[in-house]
């Protein structure tokens, strides 16, 4: 009987919680801020843009070649295929396409003339 009893009382318990919950969530409900008298409500931000000046045009010089690289004879193509190489010391190293490139272009540019 008193397996019984502790059970009922637990079944109690859980249905008064169930019951106050609703109760003691609206009993904590906070009213709002109601701001100052003299400010106006607004939803515009204090947002200030930083200042931007736009970059000039690059200018490419009229006598530039700016043909397609097919317009080019195929030494200057082959050329146009090799390494260029900047080091930390200011030099520069410009090393010839290697001969499986040179193999690989000279079938494809026979193929397609």
């Amino acid at each position: 009987m008193t397996s019984r009893l502790s059970t009922i009382a637990a079944l109690l318990l859980v249905g008064a919680m169930l019951a106050a919950n609703p109760v003691l969530a609206a009993s904590d409900r906070i009213d709002p801020d109601p701001g100052s008298a003299d400010s106006t409500a607004t939803r515009e931000g204090p947002i200030e843009l930083p200042k931007f000046t736009p970059r000039p045009m690059p200018l490419v010089a009229p006598e530039t070649d700016r043909g397609l690289p097919g317009e080019l004879d195929d030494e200057l193509q082959l050329a146009s295929l090799g390494t260029v190489t900047w080091h930390p010391g200011g030099s520069v190293e410009v090393s010839a396409p290697s001969a499986a490139l040179t193999a690989v272009f000279e079938a494809q540019t026979k193929t397609h003339s």
